[in-house]
């Protein structure tokens, strides 16, 4: 389930149904799973660990259901490039791959920052959980 659709990419990259693709659906899919795996691996694992809940990650419990919209974007946008850049290798489509995977990790660590909003008991509410932030593991030199 792709997180954002052709509209949302349109808001950030006018032009990007005027590049001879109709749409952007299957690069939207595979962005929600690379997300759903980030998001597994820099935030879940952890998360679900501390308070003894073993089930996967379930992207239909993140409250709310838009959190995802602008990394999805930035996600699909570079996945949409990489589809359409060339060989050459000062390809303005590289470029732009380029430009929107820098975007997507600089959102993805806001929101792993600002805390992902999560429904752990699936009540459809959030609870003390349901803002969980995991501190990551540095090395402090």
């Amino acid at each position: 389930m792709a997180y954002s659709t052709d509209a949302d990419l349109i808001k950030v990259q006018q032009n990007i149904l005027d590049l001879g693709v109709s749409d952007w659906n299957d690069q939207a899919d595979e962005a929600a799973l690379i997300i759903d795996r980030d998001v597994t691996i820099a935030w879940y694992q952890s998360a679900s660990d501390a308070i003894g809940i073993s089930d996967e990650f379930n992207p239909d419990l993140v409250i709310p259901d838009d959190q995802f919209v602008r990394l999805s974007v930035y996600k699909t946008l570079e996945l949409a490039y990489l589809f359409l850049m060339q060989d050459a290798e000062e390809d303005p489509f590289r470029i732009k791959m380029k430009l929107f995977a820098v975007k997507y990790n600089a959102e993805f660590n806001k929101i792993i920052e600002d805390g992902i909003k999560y429904d752990w008991n699936s009540d459809g509410t959030g609870d003390d959980l349901a803002n969980t932030v995991v501190n990551s593991r540095r090395l402090v030199r």
